[in-house]
């Protein structure tokens, strides 16, 4: 008989080793001990229980992990968890053990004043119709937007072959053109300051449920040499922030915000955030966004790809804990979630080795 219990930060390391088991992944690929205290054990919003794991006497034989974080919905603070990191042993796979994980973490975090429960996972794994099972409903899809900034790097990334330069430069000039953009705007400059950086909420309504972001938040998610924030503006005016993560020959916008809403001023702001990015080094910008919104829309008309192992996205899936009547009635309403401000997990995500890469291409 297995008993469902909570997993303390003790278990970090037999946690890592079952990720690397559950899914055959290389250390290169799996999270390392620092990164994972620094995910959990670091978060300010950090209530204390950050997994809970199915044990055989002393092995455990699955978990998952709880990212817990504050939101706001104008005036409104509501306080949510997100699963993260789940995985199950081979040999106990396919005996409901994640639902059992899943149900055991429902009840503990509903009778600790947590509002709701968020997760996000692909179509094609089995904690998908488990979420699906305990009632969670879906309130966004999202996708990975690339745009090829060098393209013999990404070549030589992918299939391990080498182009000489002048391709890649005809190609960037190319994709410059298939911009369709006006005359360039010599009113626009771009920053490299995280002093000039002023919010990541930006034009997102207080009229729709996203994170509360806080300067104690981008501390944590934000900080280190690996990050770097940009600030576009029009002459003295901010139209769009930027934070991006370098990642290798990758660079993954981690943040973003518009403070305008016309398609043209937007696209400016990804094309002059993106020739910077080249300039750095980089091969590929890269975005996490939410299909059917006008910053997917922005992306690809700027050249960026989108790419997913799954057609539809990756569903965010979320159930309400809260019995007070008003946040729940804001809660289930599902036209007011804000698709990118809502997560954590895909973007906190620290891997440390250039053979992520490798991976990111796949």
């Amino acid at each position: 008989m297995l008993e469902i219990r909570e997993v303390g930060i003790g278990y970090l390391q037999s946690e890592i080793s079952l990720i690397k088991l559950a899914f055959n992944e290389t250390d290169a690929l799996c999270p390392t001990h620092e990164s994972m205290r620094h995910k959990y054990d670091d978060n300010p919003a950090n209530v204390g229980a950050m997994a809970f794991g199915a044990f055989d006497q002393d092995r455990l034989a699955g978990l998952c992990m709880y990212m817990p974080a504050w939101y706001q919905f104008g005036n409104m603070k509501l306080f949510g968890v997100q699963a993260c990191d789940a995985a199950v042993d081979p040999e106990y796979q396919r005996r409901g053990l994640f639902t059992q994980i899943t149900e055991a973490a429902e009840l503990y975090y509903s009778n600790h004043d947590v509002d709701f429960f968020l997760a996000c996972t692909t179509l094609t794994v089995h904690s998908y119709p488990a979420f699906k099972r305990r009632g969670l409903v879906e309130v966004a899809h999202c996708k990975y937007a690339h745009i090829p900034l060098n393209i013999s790097m990404v070549v030589e990334e992918k299939f391990s072959v080498k182009l000489p330069q002048f391709i890649d430069d005809v190609c960037w000039a190319m994709r410059l053109r298939l911009l369709r953009r006006a005359k360039r705007n010599k009113q626009l400059r771009i920053e490299k300051d995280r002093a000039s950086f002023l919010t990541v909420s930006g034009d997102y309504s207080d009229e729709r449920i996203r994170l509360d972001i806080g300067q104690d938040v981008l501390n944590w998610r934000c900080s280190g040499d690996k990050f770097f924030y940009y600030t576009i503006f029009e002459g003295k005016r901010a139209i769009a922030q930027f934070i991006v993560k370098k990642i290798g020959v990758v660079a993954v916008v981690i943040e973003h915000c518009f403070f305008i809403e016309t398609v043209k001023k937007r696209l400016e702001a990804v094309s002059l955030l993106a020739k910077e990015a080249r300039v750095g080094g980089f091969g590929v910008l890269s975005f996490w966004t939410a299909l059917g919104t006008p910053d997917m829309e922005t992306f690809v008309r700027a050249g960026a790809i989108k790419y997913d192992n799954s057609k539809h996205g990756i569903p965010y899936m979320v159930k309400v804990l809260t019995e007070d009547p008003e946040k729940a009635a804001v809660l289930n309403n599902l036209a007011l979630w804000q698709p990118m401000r809502i997560e954590l997990d895909t973007v906190i995500d620290n891997f440390d080795t250039t053979k992520y890469e490798r991976h990111f291409f796949r």
